[in-house]
């Protein structure tokens, strides 16, 4: 059964950090980043794109104005919009809401397990999308409790209930691009 929706995210052609950047901490043992949350308010998407939602090549998702105030117009709890000091148009969103992914049923595959940080090197199979709920997600924003991608480069899915999905199609907003979530 169709549960909710993940958001299809676009890469922006930038970086959130560079691999290199001394604000970031990495695990000792492992070598990779610790937090894939970091905001670095020093950041600027360079050119503008056609869509509301894109992420950075590092996985921070980047929005628009317009997707910030759709979320803040329906009082979705959970969802943080980070302000750039040098781009006053795009936020860096952060969704704290957490839905726990079910990696056995999708088989979703653990590679490399770091003791230390209790990170993987790379975590591969988030679509088809299933999740670990008892019926339809509730209007509002999610993300996955797994992170996927490789090294440095890792994020969760972000994911919309089924009314959020019509909501933000028949707002107008952007480029988004919705993948069925099952349960």
């Amino acid at each position: 059964m169709v549960v909710g929706y993940t958001l299809v995210v676009h890469y922006n052609g930038t970086d959130m950090f560079k691999e290199t950047d001394s604000r970031l901490e990495h695990c000792p043992a492992c070598g990779f980043r610790t937090d894939f949350f970091a905001h670095n308010p020093l950041y600027r998407q360079v050119r503008k794109r056609r869509s509301d939602l894109l992420c950075t090549y590092d996985h921070a998702p980047i929005v628009t104005q317009a997707f910030r105030t759709f979320c803040l117009d329906n009082n979705y709890p959970g969802v943080r919009f980070l302000e750039f000091k040098n781009d006053p148009d795009h936020f860096h969103l952060l969704v704290d809401n957490v839905i726990s992914f079910n990696a056995r049923k999708r088989r979703t595959r653990f590679i490399d397990f770091c003791p230390v940080c209790e990170n993987y090197k790379a975590v591969i199979g988030a679509n088809p999308t299933y999740l670990e709920v008892d019926g339809p997600l509730p209007d509002g924003m999610y993300r996955s409790d797994l992170y996927f991608a490789t090294g440095n480069a890792k994020s969760p899915l972000l994911i919309v209930g089924c009314a959020t999905k019509d909501k933000m199609e028949g707002a107008g907003l952007k480029g988004l691009i919705f993948e069925e979530a099952y349960d």
